[in-house]
């Protein structure tokens, strides 16, 4: 577990000073390193790996959340208590992932990554959504009324849902 904090503080260190590839291939060892906690029963791990997922959510490229949408979903079906008591915090960069419009010069390869990017949040949010209790965070209320109130994302969410 120290080793692997070392490692997220070396993560800070190089993201200031190194290259994106070299960010990208630190966060996947972070997250593959934490893989592990996502069957444990502890609750301090599953902790550590909740708040190392919301960093990891902040994140701006396509191949770091992903993979977190995925085990965000398993942990709320998994550990739904844990996921309810920082559903406020993954609320904000999941906002911003599916309010992320790609650039006008964009190519096809962007604009699909792009779709396949919302709709893997937009799984994520209906696992989350399925946790008893989540209606009573506000934050959540307001993005899920956000959602629904959205002709496009509400399309998207409603087939994500019958899949």
């Amino acid at each position: 577990m120290v080793l692997a904090l070392l490692r997220f503080q070396e993560y800070l260190y190089c993201s200031t000073v190194a290259c994106y590839g070299v960010i990208i291939n630190i966060y996947w060892n972070l997250l593959t390193e934490f893989l592990w906690l996502c069957f444990s029963q502890h609750e301090l791990s599953i902790a550590i790996l909740l708040v190392m997922l919301i960093l990891m959510l902040t994140a701006d490229h396509y191949d770091v959340k992903m993979p977190c949408h995925l085990i965000l979903s398993k942990l709320a079906d998994k550990c739904p208590s844990a996921v309810l008591a920082v559903l406020d915090s993954i609320v904000e960069p999941i906002e911003k992932t599916i309010s992320h419009k790609p650039k006008g010069d964009a190519v096809k390869q962007e604009v699909d990554r792009n779709e396949d990017m919302i709709r893997s949040t937009l799984r994520a949010i209906s696992s989350l959504s399925r946790i008893s209790g989540s209606d009573y965070s506000m934050r959540f209320k307001n993005l899920m009324n956000k959602i629904v109130s959205t002709p496009a994302l509400a399309e998207k969410y409603n087939s994500v849902r019958s899949e």
